[in-house]
């Protein structure tokens, strides 16, 4: 007979499904921050429901940083595999120069972000969102 527990704390999300999670509202986010920018990496006009938000440099440990992730068209980011060579003259005219390769340096160090660290990024990202909606409201 199996002993029902009145008191047990309820399951805790998976990492991977919570990393996903974020990485939805870290889209959301950039897309909402780069709007009427254009496709970082060709300039054309996108809007906010056809901009993808598209990585400079891939790897689960580079979803997270803001200037490597930045609004693209997706011609650029699945079509040409992310536009890199315009991607990068653009994060650097944008960003600063010498931004691109401190990313690749972080890139190469392997860092598995863990369940608080998640947690912590979605708050972050939320109340970015909430303040960019307030400010796009007032205009």
């Amino acid at each position: 007979m199996k002993r029902k527990h009145k008191n047990r704390l309820p399951k805790l999300i998976k990492l991977k499904r919570l990393h996903d999670l974020v990485w939805n509202i870290m889209s959301r986010y950039i897309r909402l921050r780069d709007s009427g920018q254009g496709c970082i990496s060709c300039g054309c006009k996108i809007d906010y429901e056809n901009s993808q938000a598209g990585h400079l440099w891939h790897g689960d440990n580079m979803d997270f940083f803001y200037q490597n992730v930045n609004a693209q068209c997706q011609r650029c980011n699945h079509h040409l595999h992310g536009n890199t060579g315009m991607y990068v003259i653009a994060v650097e005219k944008k960003w600063g120069i010498g931004t691109a390769e401190r990313l690749l340096s972080m890139k190469r160090k392997a860092h598995k972000y863990t369940r608080s660290e998640l947690c912590q990024i979605k708050e972050e990202l939320e109340n970015k969102i909430a303040l960019l909606l307030t400010d796009k409201l007032t205009e």
